[in-house]
């Protein structure tokens, strides 16, 4: 992917610029992640022209985001505290995948038992082993923008 050094861009712009990156590499970001306090930062830029987007995984777990609009197209931004500081990550998560070798993920049964019995509780235990990788089939659509 690219890397861009977007710290003379506002908040706003910056999104721009990645989506525009991308478009030049000959892909087009469907979502871009950044950490909570940049991502207050654009929210504050955008003020009352923001578009919120609501993606739910499940009943119980949701994400609320903001969509832009760019010159690529819409893009979806969302905020992840976990995330750096300073560093937004923008992909096309239709060109990324989850993926293991052979069984995936699997019980671990090695040693003969898929499982035991806790000696201090009334409870079973086991564990389940999934070797995983975060794949991309055309990375070069992707962005790593310094914000700040």
């Amino acid at each position: 992917g690219s890397r861009q050094d977007l710290r003379a861009l506002g908040p706003e712009e910056q999104v721009q610029k990645m989506c525009q990156v991308s478009v030049r590499n000959g892909g087009k970001l469907s979502h871009i992640f950044q950490n909570d306090l940049d991502f207050l930062a654009l929210i504050l830029a955008l003020g009352s022209r923001r578009i919120t987007v609501n993606t739910e995984v499940d009943a119980a777990i949701g994400f609320e985001g903001v969509k832009v609009a760019t010159g690529g197209g819409t893009v979806e931004v969302y905020s992840d505290y976990n995330n750096t500081q300073g560093v937004g990550w923008g992909a096309d998560l239709d060109k990324w995948e989850l993926k293991g070798p052979g069984q995936f993920p699997f019980i671990d049964s090695r040693d003969g038992n898929k499982i035991l019995r806790e000696d201090s509780a009334d409870a079973y235990e086991g564990r389940i082993i999934a070797y995983y990788q975060m794949i991309s089939k055309k990375v070069a659509g992707s962005v790593r923008g310094r914000l700040t």
